[in-house]
């Protein structure tokens, strides 16, 4: 697979090998390792149906949703939004479960989704609109702890998101000296008012 990137400059491999070698491995009955390479091949609405029979066989109700915000998220991680926002509304649309594309969903983390495709597309993206929409779904983010990785690199790669990481890594070392030194002065004291007692 990976040769075929040569063609491309593709370190994963051409597009067109992940769905051809996707399209086998689904009528071989190999949904799990067809889904990883649909998401690889750059064809959202094939990608889409593809999540919605993974989601109708092997899936719970409750979990609707995580089929589908764990391949966007990939997608878009490989700064892929056209595909990833194919493969959210092939999936929407055609799911019995949703049967929809625009929001309000009854599940929040398809919300999440739809916003974080409109932010993707702007031109004048901002890292806080970013930041307090991931803050505001915190808790569906937090059903899939893979999903953390997956934003940190949609951050950086959509809203330079390293710029503000950095910025926050250096504060929050700031913070954590004051306090380590704060504690110090306090052992300091204690030890001094404690030594005049004995």
């Amino acid at each position: 697979m990976k040769w075929s990137g040569t063609l491309v400059s593709s370190p994963t491999g051409h597009p067109l090998m992940h769905k051809l070698y996707a399209q086998i491995l689904y009528r071989e009955g190999d949904l799990t390792q067809a889904r990883q390479h649909f998401a690889q091949a750059k064809d959202g609405t094939s990608c889409g149906f593809l999540l919605i029979e993974i989601s109708r066989t092997k899936g719970f109700v409750g979990e609707i949703d995580l089929f589908v915000a764990h391949i966007v998220l990939q997608q878009l991680a490989m700064k892929e939004p056209t595909t990833a926002a194919d493969t959210f509304t092939t999936y929407c649309k055609f799911h019995t479960g949703i049967a929809c594309t625009d929001p309000p969903f009854a599940l929040p983390l398809l919300n999440f989704l739809f916003f974080l495709l409109q932010l993707v597309e702007q031109n004048n993206r901002k890292y806080a609109t970013f930041e307090a929409l991931c803050d505001l779904y915190k808790p569906s983010l937090d059903r899939d702890p893979s999903y953390e990785k997956y934003l940190q690199k949609i951050g950086v790669k959509f809203f330079d998101g390293s710029r503000y990481e950095q910025r926050n890594i250096i504060f929050s070392d700031l913070l954590q000296q004051f306090f380590i030194d704060l504690e110090e002065d306090d052992l300091d004291e204690g030890t001094s008012v404690h030594g005049e007692v004995d």
